[in-house]
């Protein structure tokens, strides 16, 4: 272990890498087991791209105005001065395996010496690699290029004022086959959360854009298009038929199953030989584990989602003092089955994490991941939501309820917490924010 004696006691570096819910929750139980390692000083340094941590899983709200960016975000600068000693907005370059080693370069700079840009490096006892996922488009031709990702915060942002400048266009033109093109939102991949992001949408067109541009509203449409044969979470059967009920009654919702897309372009979609018209496609058609070089002797093993495998302790075989969590690792319950990439599973990866960690410092023996599901829930705006938890069923407002009960508790920062509550409570009596952002 790479101690460095800094002051009486000795000091112990550890590298967080992201700002994701598995980061952030390996930072929230660090900080409250600090005083579980007496003997020892834990210096915590975050790598991140951004300065915030968001709830992304609230990004369907955002896009269609129930909340604002604010709502859901979390500066880290914000957070007390005790969560971590030093925060770095970088990009990870490379991670080297063997030496416990961070490569870095900042982002930008205001200073006209570009040698703050150059990469820089810093070596740790512990590393925690939760980088999370980047959109992954498959290789389809013009789906990087003209596809409208859901995954950052400044994509949620890009799509709401799409939508709304898409309407001030509309308005502005007298041909109907015009309209209807530059209406018709594509919604590529039928997860939970294309599906969640066509339910607020079909309501922000149904109620409040109605009202607004009442000429040409009738004239929007959103398509689903799902390469499975089924829309919805695959490990819950019941949903899909639900979700399908619930979606078609908003009647400018439309489902392509079994549909999958070969071609993007400015104009829409081609699926197989057949043009799926659309002025803006929305890509929500999967994720993969985030890029970053991997400096190690011991070949790294990964999956076609470019998830690393880990131990059952999430740390790697070829150095146990590295952990990846969250949607780059790939992690295998008792039965050989990989766990899924959501953020429940990234939160008590991190947890696990941070325990392992003080586990280690204590000479204690570390504990291996073992999570069971607590469930799913989709939210399909209109106060209306599906929900399994441990397998029980709810439907309608209850759901929805329950959707509200659950998210809002993983939004970090009372002023976040805050923020979003007024605003869902506003939401009850006064229109959706249609202003672009």
């Amino acid at each position: 272990m790479n101690i460095i004696m800094k002051s009486k006691k000795p000091v112990v570096r550890i590298a967080v890498l992201g700002s994701g819910f598995g980061a952030m929750q390996t930072l929230l139980r660090l900080h409250k087991l600090r005083k579980k390692v007496p003997t020892v000083k834990l210096h915590v340094t975050v790598f991140s791209r951004t300065d915030y941590f968001w709830l992304v899983t609230m990004a369907h709200e955002i896009a269609t105005g129930n909340l604002m960016p604010a709502d859901v975000k979390q500066p880290l600068r914000s957070l007390p001065i005790t969560m971590f000693d030093d925060f770095i907005q970088s990009e990870v370059v490379s991670i080297n395996t063997d030496e416990r080693a961070v490569n870095y370069r900042l982002l930008e700079t205001t200073q006209a010496d570009e040698s703050l840009l150059v990469q820089k490096r810093q070596q740790f006892d512990y590393i925690v690699s939760s980088l999370g996922s980047e959109v992954n488009f498959f290789g389809i031709p013009g789906a990087e290029e003209y596809a409208l990702p859901v995954k950052t915060l400044a994509d949620v942002v890009v799509i709401k004022n799409r939508i709304l400048q898409s309407f001030e266009d509309a308005e502005q033109i007298d041909d109907v086959e015009s309209i209807t093109q530059l209406l018709s939102f594509l919604i590529v991949g039928g997860g939970a959360t294309g599906v969640e992001l066509a339910g607020e949408l079909a309501d922000l067109v149904n109620h409040d854009l109605t009202k607004r541009f009442p000429r040409v509203a009738k004239y929007a449409s959103i398509t689903i298009i799902q390469g499975g044969d089924k829309i919805g979470i695959p490990s819950v059967e019941w949903m899909t038929a639900e979700l399908e009920e619930i979606l078609q009654k908003k009647h400018c919702v439309k489902i392509m199953c079994n549909s999958f897309v070969s071609e993007v372009s400015p104009q829409g979609v081609m699926v197989g030989d057949q043009k799926v018209a659309g002025n803006t496609v929305i890509w929500s058609g999967g994720v993969k584990g985030s890029t970053v070089d991997w400096i190690s002797k011991t070949e790294l093993t990964s999956d076609k989602t470019g998830r690393l495998s880990v131990q059952r302790d999430l740390s790697l075989e070829s150095n146990n003092k590295v952990f990846i969590i969250g949607d780059q690792a790939l992690v295998m319950d008792k039965e050989g089955n990989p766990y899924p990439m959501r953020a429940q599973f990234a939160v008590r990866q991190g947890h696990l994490v941070a325990e392992n960690i003080v586990y280690d410092l204590n000479k204690k023996p570390r504990h291996e991941f073992d999570y069971v599901d607590k469930g799913v829930i989709v939210g399909l705006g209109d106060g209306t939501a599906l929900a399994d938890i441990f397998g029980i069923r709810i439907t309608g407002r209850p759901a929805h309820f329950i959707y509200r009960v659950v998210y809002l508790p993983q939004i970090i920062g009372l002023r976040a917490k805050v923020k979003t509550f007024v605003d869902w409570t506003l939401n009850l009596v006064a229109p959706r924010d249609l202003s672009k952002l």
